[in-house]
C-alpha cells in the first residue's frame, strides 16, 4: 500500500519522454478564471480534476484542446467520524481502511489550521471492521486535519502532526501492533511554540533504496523542506533546503505539493510553491543533495491544492493548480 502520492508515481512515472521535453522550460496555461476558487482535487480514482468555487463544484477536462469545466451535482454529505473542524478522514488500501483526529482540544490556541480546536485522538478503522484509539497526554495535541497512511519501507503506518505545547511540531508516525495503534517514530519537535509543519508525503526520494517522509518546517517563516528517515524510534532529518511554503495562515488546505517524477530519472520529485506562493518549483534529493529542475513564476500567489491527472487523456498528465485571483492554472508537460 502507498501514499496517494505514490499512487500518482506508480500511475504516471512509466510514461516515456524524450531529453528535450524533460529540458523544455515550463509553462503555464489559464484554464479558467473563477471568483470565490478555493480548492483543487482530484475524484477518488485520481482521473478527473475538480475545481471547488465556493459551493460550487467543477470538472474540468481539455477536450480537443480547449479546456472545459463541466458543472457537477452537489456532493452528498458523508459523516465519516470527524471532530474536528475542518476534519477530513483518510482512506486506505490495506489493513488500516480509514484514520481520523478525534477528541478535540483547545489546549493549544495557535490556530494556524483556521480554528483553535485541535485534536487530542487519533482512530483508525481496519479492513475486517475492527478499530483502535490513541491519545495523547495533556503536553500536546495533534495539529492536522487528515492523518497520512502511508507505506514506510513497506510498513503501513499512518502520520500526522503531533505538536507540543512548549516546543511545537513534531513528525508522529504510527503503526499497528496486534491490532493496535502504536506510536513507531517521531521527529524532534521544532523547538518552540506555534511553531508548525506540514508533511509533503513519503517516498524513496533520494533514490537510495529506503524511504524517507518530506515535510515543511516552519512553511510561514523559513520554509525548509526536510527528508527525515526513521532510526528504530526517531524520524531523523538527513536533508533540507530552505524557501519553500505548502501552506498560508489559516488555510485548511494541505495539499500544496505534489510527488511525481518530473525528469523521469526513475527518482520522485517534489512540487511545491516558493515562500510567499508566486512561484511553483520542483526540487529532487537525488543521491541525497537538493538540487531545483523547474521553476515558474506567477503575479498571484497559489493557494490550492497542486494535482496530477490526464486531463487531455494523451501524453503526460497536467499538473493543475489555483491561484489567488482565481484562475486555474495549468501545466503541460
Amino acid at each position: 500500500m502507498r501514499s496517494n502520492a505514490a499512487i500518482l508515481w506508480l500511475t504516471f512515472c512509466c510514461i516515456a519522454g524524450s531529453a528535450s521535453a524533460q529540458d523544455k522550460p515550463w509553462v503555464a496555461e489559464t484554464a479558467t478564471r473563477l471568483e470565490n476558487l478555493r480548492e483543487i482535487t482530484l475524484s477518488p480514482d485520481k482521473s478527473r480534476v475538480i475545481v471547488h468555487a465556493g459551493d460550487r463544484r467543477f470538472r474540468l477536462s481539455l477536450p480537443r484542446g480547449l479546456f472545459l469545466l463541466s458543472p457537477m451535482k452537489d456532493a452528498k454529505v458523508q459523516d465519516h467520524g470527524a471532530t474536528i473542524p475542518g476534519g477530513r478522514i483518510a482512506l486506505g488500501d490495506g489493513m488500516v481502511a480509514s484514520a481520523r483526529l478525534t477528541r478535540p482540544t483547545n489546549r493549544y490556541r495557535h490556530a494556524v489550521l483556521g480554528d483553535a480546536i485541535e485534536a487530542g485522538g487519533l482512530a483508525v478503522r481496519f479492513r475486517n471492521g475492527g478499530e483502535s484509539e490513541f491519545s495523547l497526554p495533556e503536553d500536546s495535541v495533534f495539529e492536522d486535519l487528515e492523518p497520512r497512511i502511508i507505506a514506510l519501507d513497506g510498513d503501513e503506518a499512518v502520520l500526522t502532526v503531533r505538536s507540543y505545547l512548549g516546543y511545537g511540531a513534531a513528525l508522529a508516525l504510527y503503526g499497528i501492533t496486534d491490532g493496535t495503534l502504536t506510536p513507531f517514530a517521531e521527529s524532534p519537535p521544532i523547538g518552540q511554540a506555534h511553531r508548525w509543519q506540514n508533511p509533503v508525503g513519503a517516498a524513496d526520494f533520494d533514490g537510495d533504496g529506503t524511504d524517507e517522509i518530506a515535510s515543511v518546517v516552519t512553511p510561514h517563516l523559513s520554509g525548509i523542506l526536510t527528508l527525515f528517515r526513521r532510526a528504530d524510534t526517531v524520524l531523523e532529518p538527513v536533508a533540507s533546503l530552505a524557501g519553500f511554503s505548502n501552506h498560508f495562515i489559516g488555510s485548511k488546505v494541505l495539499g500544496m505539493h505534489l510527488i511525481a517524477d518530473i525528469n523521469r530519472d526513475g527518482i520522485l520529485d517534489i512540487v511545491i510553491p516558493s515562500l510567499g506562493g508566486r512561484r511553483l518549483i520542483a526540487v529532487t534529493f537525488a543521491g541525497g543533495t537538493a538540487r531545483v529542475l523547474k521553476t515558474i513564476d506567477h503575479d498571484s500567489r497559489i493557494v490550492t491544492s497542486i494535482v496530477m491527472a490526464n486531463i487531455d487523456k494523451s501524453g503526460a498528465p497536467e499538473i493543475v493548480y489555483g491561484l489567488a485571483n482565481g484562475s486555474v492554472t495549468v501545466i503541460r508537460r
